[in-house]
């Protein structure tokens, strides 16, 4: 405190050797210091800061907005999701919003391999940085390049607590943290932000353990400092909405249209459509074309879907015709999702008799859990942990460690083609193996790509099939690489229950050891989701039909 004050009380010097004056370079902690010193006006001379004062009039909040942005599986920085800070313009109009600008918080990472990545984001291998800038970049980011839905949840502050905020973000510009991708992440940093507004908000005692970006915006929900909602859907999510409006035929021509390359196609059948259905299909071709196409592109294949761009819309000028807005209904919230982690208490019986197990994980997600403010179809779990005590052996075993276990299943129709994929790095117990010590554990590397597609008779049943390769070793040590088809059926009905069934088949391709050639097994698991908070799970397997179990579980979400 007093080398601070005695900092704040140096003499002004205009050019002050390259750096600024310690007023000017911690705006925020002088003002804290003032407003402990009784007469400090007296005490201090206010400098010009003049860096500073540009900068905050260039931002000119009027208010603040937590962003969340939902999880996106092809990048390893953004599978959770991400949080950010949108500093509000005065002039506050949905325009405006676009233009005022956001903190982010972000790791500036050197790789994006996803093993690397996980390694490194869990050690804090990482730096990570604020930056400021304009919110229709990040809308452009994540809602046409990266497919992302954003929430916005408008906070209550007002101007001294802006103040505050804006000076705090001026002395963080210069610096940098370590970025922990479980704890010391995005969302802890941005909470910090909103601390600094709310200085009676102590989330540090709340998150010491791990930071989940759904959970933060819970707990902002919980101190009662959030004003509205908004939903900003992704350009996927509004092209979804466009195929609930419009016949498979009318699709399909949009589609062709969008998919037009150096020069416009429009296919023959648009010109036997009404004038009417001729305006809602260049209106979707116009969002196909960039959701094929993309942003960002280089110059030249820029300067052409531009072209083809305007020559929709120079077309859909024509018609006067001004369709009705749809009503859009937007998934459940991040604030509705089930918490990150997940304890299991299970029993069961299997081909070396009964058991009773335990597991435990921090984060996140797995595929037949609750989908409610999560991506459908996608599974992110990390450090899962099983243990299984057997009666007949009266020993504890380690039944399995997921390091990480990925899924992302793409829905293949008649306007989006994308594969889908798989990957899982853990070891697994194979009971089939001596159970005396740790051999009986496999230490597995598998994944691959595939295709799914889905229907709606129940509720959705979505189809799958995935080439997968594995790498499976244990301590012995034996080496085997095999490869084969992972096919299955992954059924949802409505908010009550996800059910799961899979047949997969691996050809031997290299082993250290005689293996069998083909090896195979089947998989059944039911989750009926009793609450928020509990799932009742009942799984069975079977693998290479001589060893077989099934068992029952209740898991707490928290």
């Amino acid at each position: 405190m007093i080398q601070n004050i005695k900092a704040f009380l140096k003499p002004y010097n205009e050019d002050y050797s390259g750096n600024m004056h310690p007023q000017c370079k911690f705006p925020a902690r002088y003002k804290f210091i003032k407003s402990l010193i009784a007469n400090s006006e007296k005490v201090f001379k206010d400098v010009n800061c003049r860096r500073y004062e540009e900068w905050a009039s260039l931002l000119r909040p009027r208010g603040m907005t937590l962003i969340y942005a939902s999880g996106y599986l092809n990048n390893p920085a953004s599978m959770f999701g991400h949080t950010f800070i949108r500093l509000d313009r005065k002039e506050k109009t949905i325009e405006t919003d676009l233009l005022s600008y956001v903190i982010n918080y972000a790791a500036n990472p050197t790789t994006y391999n996803a093993f690397l990545y996980a390694i490194l984001g869990l050690t804090g291998g990482f730096e990570g940085k604020f930056s400021t800038l304009p919110y229709y970049l990040k809308v452009k980011e994540y809602g046409s390049m990266e497919n992302r839905d954003l929430w916005e949840y408008q906070l209550d502050v007002n101007n001294e607590q802006l103040d505050y905020v804006l000076r705090h973000i001026w002395e963080l510009g210069s610096t940098h943290f370590n970025y922990y991708y479980i704890d010391e992440n995005c969302s802890y940093h941005i909470l910090s932000l909103i601390q600094i507004a709310n200085p009676n908000i102590d989330f540090r005692e709340y998150f010491s353990i791990y930071t989940v970006p759904q959970d933060t915006i819970k707990y902002i929900l919980s101190q009662n400092i959030v004003k509205n909602i908004t939903y900003r859907p992704s350009l996927k999510s509004e092209i979804q909405n466009y195929v609930k409006s419009v016949s498979p035929s009318e699709l399909e021509i949009a589609s062709g249209i969008a998919r037009s390359r150096t020069e416009l196609n429009i296919p023959k059948k648009y010109y036997k459509l009404s004038e009417e259905r001729k305006a809602v299909v260049l209106d979707m071709a116009s969002s196909l074309l960039r959701f094929y196409r993309g942003y960002g592109l280089p110059e030249e294949e820029e300067n052409e879907v531009s072209k083809i761009e305007k020559s929709i819309l120079s077309i859909r000028s024509k018609i006067d015709y001004k369709p009705e807005k749809s009503v859009k209904e937007p998934p459940s919230p991040p604030h509705e999702s089930h918490g990150p982690a997940m304890l299991s208490l299970s029993a069961g019986l299997g081909s070396n008799g009964s058991f009773e197990g335990i597991e435990l994980k921090p984060v996140l997600h797995d595929i037949v859990s609750p989908e409610d403010g999560y991506e459908p179809l996608t599974q992110i779990d990390m450090l899962k942990m099983g243990l299984r005590f057997n009666n007949k052996y009266q020993k504890v075993f380690i039944d399995n460690f997921e390091f990480i276990s990925i899924i992302s299943i793409a829905e293949m129709n008649r306007w989006l083609k994308k594969l889908s994929w798989n990957l899982t790095l853990g070891s697994f117990a194979d009971y089939r193996k001596g159970v005396k010590d740790l051999n009986y554990l496999d230490f597995l590397l598998k994944g691959g790509p595939g295709i799914s597609m889905s229907s709606h008779l129940l509720d959705r049943e979505t189809f799958f099939l995935f080439w997968q390769s594995q790498i499976k070793t244990d301590l012995e040590p034996y080496f085997q690489f095999s490869s084969g088809l992972s096919a299955g059926n992954l059924i949802k009905i409505k908010k009550i229950a996800h059910i799961l069934i899979s047949y997969n088949i691996y050809k031997n391709i290299f082993s250290t050891f005689h293996s069998e050639s083909i090896t195979q097994d089947i998989n059944y698991e039911m989750a009926l989701h009793i609450s928020q908070k509990n799932d009742l799970r009942i799984r069975a397997r079977v693998s290479d039909f001589d060893y077989f179990e099934g068992l029952i579980s209740l898991l707490l979400f928290f």
